[in-house]
């Protein structure tokens, strides 16, 4: 295995990243399954970290916590402060194995299948992750919210779901798949935090119902990230700009029901059709 982990990261010196990931990836289950202290002698630490090295060196942050979650599952001391710097230096990855959340220790939690379809959302302390910028007004936000669900098996698709009754209670955290990032909350204030998750728990939902009642995800980005931020000031009510959802004046009081319409039309506008030939605001 060492040899196989020598050629991807010659391939990724070679600036062929994603072939460097597929050989890395084709040998990912036996790493997992070779105890550190095989009979064979092998110690595949120092490859493993030099390989997620280069992996970030060239911005690849998703395959360098691929590589070093396999080595942390190995026993690498060294590995969890890689990812932690990371995670740091380049801010949320599009998706993780669900270990690595373990792995990070990072403030999780797992909502319900149902009406939630298993998101899971993540956080981390403030002083860890770079601060964001909006790209339509570039103000800062110095706070952030994942919303991370899990993958449908070959696609690199968030898997879709139902939305149903709602169900109490925590859910306990996935400990095998990947997770993939569907939704990104942003917040200037650290009070506006429980308005974040209330949000990222709407959007999980309705995330859920675009997906099991008409096939529809995010028109905009490559990722399909839809990024949602939550400005303090300005004239209160949303808008939606590309995969860019805005909230405004979140001190004026809003009922819950409100604040779930506001987001299910804003999210609408991200991901269904818009109808043309009008003059007239909608």
């Amino acid at each position: 295995m060492s040899g196989t982990l020598l050629q991807a990261a010659r391939s990724v010196g070679q600036g062929r990243v994603e072939e460097a990931w597929k050989t890395f990836a084709s040998i990912r289950e036996a790493a997992l399954g070779t105890p550190p202290s095989a009979s064979d002698g092998e110690d595949l630490e120092p490859a493993l970290l030099e390989l997620g090295r280069l992996f970030l060196l060239w911005e690849n942050p998703e395959a360098a916590l691929d590589v070093w979650q396999v080595a942390a599952q190995r026993g690498s001391r060294g590995a969890p402060d890689r990812m932690a710097e990371a995670l740091e230096r380049k801010g949320w990855p599009v998706w993780v194995h669900a270990q690595t959340v373990q792995t990070l220790k990072l403030n999780a939690e797992a909502l319900p299948q149902e009406p939630f379809r298993g998101a899971v959302l993540v956080e981390v302390p403030d002083a860890a992750l770079p601060a964001g910028k909006d790209p339509l007004y570039e103000k800062r936000f110095r706070h952030s919210l994942a919303v991370y669900l899990p993958e449908e098996p070959g696609t690199g698709n968030a898997r879709p779901g139902a939305l149903c009754s709602s169900s109490e209670g925590a859910a306990p955290l996935p400990e095998t798949g990947t997770l993939r990032q569907q939704f990104l909350i942003h917040y200037q204030r650290p009070e506006d935090a429980a308005l974040a998750r209330k949000l990222a728990r709407n959007f999980a939902a309705l995330h859920g119902l675009m997906g099991e009642r008409l096939d529809s995800r995010s028109r905009f980005g490559e990722d399909g990230i839809v990024h949602v931020w939550l400005v303090s000031d300005g004239d209160a009510g949303g808008e939606q700009w590309k995969q860019h959802l805005y909230f405004y004046d979140l001190g004026r009081s809003r009922s819950h029901l409100e604040w779930m319409r506001e987001a299910a039309h804003e999210y609408g506008h991200a991901v269904l059709p818009g109808s043309s030939g009008f003059t007239a605001p909608e």
